[in-house]
């Protein structure tokens, strides 16, 4: 019941990212600042309830690392989203499941079994299969791109964030990386802001608040 609670869920989600991209802003890089502005809003809640974590540069390299690497994805997809329909564009995810255990035999050491890496091009090549406008002759466009650079970053990210929690709590890990992600995109803001005032001008404060939450 929850798995599928959950993917309709995120069916919803992907929906509402593609109405996001499409009617109310084309500049991708404004869902991403209002998704980590939020994320930064939690993070706060976590420091307040939980207190602030032991500072360490290695906890500092974490809160920029990963939030890098959960910051590109996200830049990614709403680029593919405003590409391209979006039922076509989120299958392409399943790439990352492709990249995760490269990425993760190469960094640290982890060996699936052959039935596991047979799965995996099953999914890849599924996913490639439903996301294709035309496969004779095979053509590809710029939000198949993106979306390899989306799931590539995001397979980074999981990797990065499984070796963090070999020495710090999640929560401390998860509120670090949201801080570090909100002071990497506000380069974005800079780049956007015509766009960001836009939306504001057009939705109101409390249109661009329903939007980022």
């Amino acid at each position: 019941f929850f798995a599928f609670l959950a993917a309709c869920i995120w069916a919803v989600v992907n929906i509402a990212d593609k109405i996001i991209i499409s009617r109310l802003t084309h500049e991708p890089a404004v869902p991403v600042l209002l998704m980590n502005s939020v994320g930064l809003l939690v993070a706060i809640g976590i420091f307040v309830f939980r207190g602030l974590p032991i500072f360490s540069p290695s906890l500092a390299g974490v809160a920029f690392v990963i939030g890098f690497f959960s910051l590109l994805p996200s830049y990614c997809y709403f680029s593919a989203a405003k590409e391209q329909e979006i039922s076509r564009v989120v299958p392409l995810f399943q790439l990352a499941s492709l990249f995760t255990p490269i990425i993760a035999f190469c960094t640290i050491g982890e060996v699936f079994s052959v039935k596991t890496y047979a799965s995996i091009a099953m999914l890849v090549i599924g996913a490639f299969l439903i996301s294709s406008t035309q496969l004779f002759p095979l053509k590809i466009n710029r939000a198949f791109w993106f979306m390899v650079g989306a799931a590539f970053t995001y397979a980074v990210y999981g990797i990065f964030l499984k070796f963090s929690l070999q020495f710090w709590s999640f929560w401390d890990v998860f509120a670090v990386m949201r801080v570090g992600a909100f002071l990497l995109s506000i380069p974005l803001l800079l780049a956007c802001q015509k766009s960001f005032k836009l939306l504001v001008d057009q939705q109101g404060v409390k249109g661009v608040l329903i939007i980022a939450f």
